[in-house]
């Protein structure tokens, strides 16, 4: 082969890689050409994606929330000058302000099932621990188990100890009144328990 026909060769096989280099790149030269130019519409769309989402997780927090106030409403705390003095004390503890309300419903609810599980602990500390002093462990089913709890306190707790660890997860986003609601409902809880501890006592004494 002639040097003229080596290098017309050489200037072929040179073209025709070029060309496929540039049709391998050419797609992601554009897409990133389109991305560029259309950033601030693309940004727009993402946010409102992600407002969609947090609604959705909200709205189902919201339904799931909505959905045990008859559970709720069906614990009974008996009248008397005891269950009122408790009453007091239990609202005290388990006040929050609308302030922190509107700024954290989340930490409200994480703040507000550590509360039930304390209370349920610390009875069942007293009612279930062993001879040898150990504390009880898994203290709401332990107390269920017991008949301490009864079957509507049981099912409610249940059920805000999964939202608690749905919210704890990121998977929902409460609202301020889902975070009143479910302070509403611990103190119920909390309530129920103490006084009926209260009535165990004063009972055994």
């Amino acid at each position: 082969m002639d040097s003229p026909t080596f290098l017309l060769k050489l200037v072929e096989i040179s073209m025709t890689s070029s060309a496929e280099i540039l049709k391998a790149v050419a797609w992601p030269i554009v897409v990133l050409i389109l991305a560029f130019e259309f950033r601030e519409q693309w940004i727009a769309l993402l946010r409102r994606m992600t407002k969609l989402e947090i609604l959705g997780a909200s709205s189902e927090f919201s339904q799931d929330l909505e959905s045990l106030i008859p559970a709720a409403a069906k614990i009974h705390v008996p009248a008397s000058e005891a269950a009122n003095e408790a009453a007091q004390v239990v609202a005290e503890q388990t006040r929050v302000s609308e302030t922190v309300l509107e700024a954290n419903p989340s930490g409200v609810i994480m703040e507000m099932w550590a509360k039930v599980r304390s209370t349920a602990a610390e009875i069942a500390n007293e009612l279930l621990a062993d001879t040898r002093g150990r504390l009880a462990q898994n203290s709401i089913p332990n107390l269920y188990a017991k008949g301490f709890i009864t079957d509507e306190e049981f099912e409610l707790a249940e059920e805000l100890g999964r939202l608690r660890n749905e919210v704890a997860r990121g998977k929902m986003k409460p609202s301020t009144l889902d975070a009143e609601r479910f302070r509403a409902m611990s103190e119920k809880l909390i309530l129920s328990w103490v006084v009926r501890h209260s009535s165990m006592k004063a009972a055994s004494e």
